[in-house]
């Protein structure tokens, strides 16, 4: 997530300062505001950080060792819906509310 945001901080000021001579800006009524037009850049990084914090959200199963969730963040990252299942699994067994610890993760496992 830091590394999200200094990514798009550097863009950002690269972008501005190719964008501060450009008349088409607008503070719609609010003099501390500068609305300039979206450049692709703009756009790239936002997609690319989207893509970025949905990969940070892959959750792993209960005593997966971290290796073998990376073939899962991969295939996350190139089709969104891979981790649904997951997610859904999760949600409907309610581990969340279970008593402790050891409960939590043998609903989560089911």
């Amino acid at each position: 997530m830091c590394a999200q945001f200094l990514i798009l901080l550097l863009f950002s000021s690269v972008s501005f300062a190719e964008d501060q001579n450009a008349t088409r800006t607008d503070n719609h009524g609010d003099t501390r505001l500068v609305c300039r037009p979206a450049t692709n850049t703009d756009v790239i990084i936002f997609f690319l950080g989207s893509y970025v914090a949905h990969v940070a959200t892959v959750m792993p199963l209960p005593a997966e060792p971290i290796n073998a969730n990376i073939p899962r963040i991969l295939a996350v990252l190139l089709l969104p819906t891979v981790g649904m299942e997951t997610g859904l699994r999760a949600i409907r067994n309610l581990a969340i509310f279970a008593k402790d610890d050891s409960a939590t993760a043998a609903r989560a496992a089911h």
